[in-house]
Formats: C-alpha cells, structure tokens, sequence
C-alpha cells in the first residue's frame, strides 16, 4: 500500500514506536510502515509498507537491526485493534457448563457484538477502509502464506484490493449476526479468492440466493479497488446491491441512532497523523 515517507530523520524518533524483530510473526499483515533505524546515516528507512508482511526470510536478514519503529500512526488504530480482540475473545469464548448451563441465545451475541463495533462507524457513519483491514487481521486466522507469497510476486494491487475487500465481507457479517470465527474465516478466503483470482476486478457471484455471496458482491461494489477513501452508510444502495443493502441499513440505522460515541477520536491515514497525504 501506498505511504508517503519512505525516509524519516532522527528528529522523529521522539514520535517513533519501538517494537522488537522477534516478536513480529511471518505473513502478518503491517498496520503501518514499518522502519529500521540506519545508525550510520542517522535515518530511519522503510522496509515494509501498510498491509504488506515480513516471510521468515525477511525477518532473519533484517534481525541484526534488533528492532522496527512504527510511527505514530499506530495508536491511531488502536480503538479497531482493542474492539477487535474483545470481539475475538467473544467468538472463542466456551462457557463452562457446570457454571452456565445455557449458553448465551444467539441474539444475544449478536446484540453484544454490535454494541461493541458500532461505535467504530463514528459522528458521520464511515469508515476508512484500511482501519477495518485492521481489524479484521486481530479477528481471524493469519491468511494462507501460499497464497500471500504468490500473489505478492504476481500482483500486489489485487492482493491489496483483496485483502480490504475480503475483512469488509466479514465486517458487515459480523453486523449480520454471523458469529462462528471459522465460518468468518471461510469466507474471508473466499472474498480474497474472488479478488486475486480476477487480478482485483469484480466477480459477482451466480448464487443470488446465498447471503454470503450477495456480501461479497455488495462489498465489490464498495470497494472497486485499493484507492477507495472511505465508506459510509450513504453508499448502502438497495437498487444495486439488493435485499442485503436493507438489511445492512437497519443495522446501520441502530447504530446511528443508538450506538455512536461523538467523543471517540476519527482517525484517518491521510494528513499530518496519517501514512498518506491527502
């Protein structure tokens, strides 16, 4: 993905964010640029860009740096990374049953799971794409490290396009009330599949009858490719996406009239806090 500082001086280290090599895993997807300081031309350059990841090659021919620096952009995700991980911690959860006999209705997870991330639609009810890339990266499985590799070499557009559109199908799932994280996981593959198997170009599935697929088709329509600025409850349009549009709505309806914070920060990777001029 596209950033606009591939060099950095010295001075920004005060704002830099440190993070050892080793704990950073292969085929994780960045949340920013990712630097190594040049002790010799006092300088921090990039090595990887947002949504890009390290192979345990990279990693070990970059290990004597000792460290990476993200900037200060990061925190600005950290309300998406924190919602998500209380997400997960939810999708996972197993109550014992000596405890809780009955385990929770499955309206009542879903209420609870849109409590949790309506509020990341913030004052106007749009999103920047890139953050719920984010988001979904805490939430499901490391993608295939096969298919990253591969497509990386054959067509980094369409993996970025890809991989935006594809946590944006399990984003909306999620408003749905779709709560089984390896079924989220299924159809996230399955999103990315459709991008990078058209090298990022719409493929609209055949089966309008299948809910799954209707996702994947309104979110090909939200997102023609990486470049898209923002989503916002405006562009949800019944005619052209169908029945799920109105269902998304009524969602996104409650979450406008019930669930917003006006307090919570709006972030963005363009400008003087993001990665990106505008």
């Amino acid at each position: 993905m596209y950033f606009s500082q591939t060099k950095l001086p010295f001075e920004a280290a005060a704002n830099m964010r440190n993070c050892p090599i080793y704990t950073i895993s292969p085929y994780a997807c960045m949340i920013s640029p990712v630097y190594v300081y040049m002790r010799k031309n006092k300088k921090f350059v990039a090595v990887k860009a947002p949504l890009d990841f390290f192979t345990p090659e990279e990693l070990q021919r970059l290990k004597s740096f000792e460290s990476f620096f993200f900037p200060e952009f990061v925190d600005s995700s950290l309300l998406f990374r924190e919602t998500a991980r209380r997400v997960r911690a939810l999708l996972i959860w197993k109550p014992p049953t000596k405890v809780v006999p009955l385990p929770p209705a499955p309206y009542e997870i879903s209420d609870a799971i849109i409590r949790m991330i309506g509020p990341l639609w913030g004052v106007k009810i749009e999103i920047e794409p890139f953050f719920i890339a984010v988001f979904v990266n805490e939430i499901c499985n490391l993608l295939p490290k096969e298919i990253l590799r591969k497509t990386r070499e054959n067509n980094i557009e369409a993996l970025e396009c890809g991989i935006m559109r594809s946590a944006w199908v399990v984003f909306l799932s999620l408003h749905l009330g779709y709560f089984d994280l390896d079924y989220l996981n299924k159809i996230r593959l399955e999103a990315l599949q459709n991008t990078i198997n058209n090298d990022g170009k719409s493929l609209l599935s055949k089966d309008s009858t299948n809910e799954a697929s209707q996702i994947i088709a309104a979110v090909e329509k939200l997102i023609p490719n990486s470049e898209v600025k923002r989503i916002s409850i405006t562009q949800f349009d019944i005619e052209t996406m169908g029945v799920i549009a109105g269902k998304i709505l009524n969602r996104l309806n409650r979450v406008k009239n019930e669930l917003i914070e006006p307090n919570l920060p709006i972030p963005s990777i363009y400008g003087g806090k993001g990665f990106l001029n505008e």
